[in-house]
């Protein structure tokens, strides 16, 4: 028979006390920084697409670029005033439920 206990060794020496920062998530790898700007590349380049085809169709008459009369105007600007209230009260009403 063996002299040896079968229970670990618990005394003061035998005891580690981890020093290690707490965990703090890293910053993004460069991978994820190529794949933020390669999305954005692609958004800019996708707009620019836009603006070209605009011009495109301008120059050659298909699309007529004018200035909204006075009653255009107004009626964009009253659905943009009923828009607005109508965001502020969901707001306000998203931020009575947080509370």
């Amino acid at each position: 028979m063996s002299s040896q206990s079968s229970t670990p060794n618990t005394d003061e020496t035998s005891v580690r006390v981890s020093t290690a920062a707490p965990f703090r998530p890293q910053a993004p790898s460069d991978a994820v920084k190529k794949g933020v700007a390669t999305v954005r590349r692609r958004k800019e380049e996708r707009r620019a697409e836009r603006v070209r085809d605009i011009r495109a169709q301008t120059a050659d008459g298909t699309l007529v670029v004018r200035h909204m009369t006075d009653a255009q105007h107004e009626v964009a600007s009253e659905d943009a005033r009923q828009t607005f209230a109508r965001n502020q009260a969901r707001k306000s009403l998203r931020e009575t439920r947080q509370a």
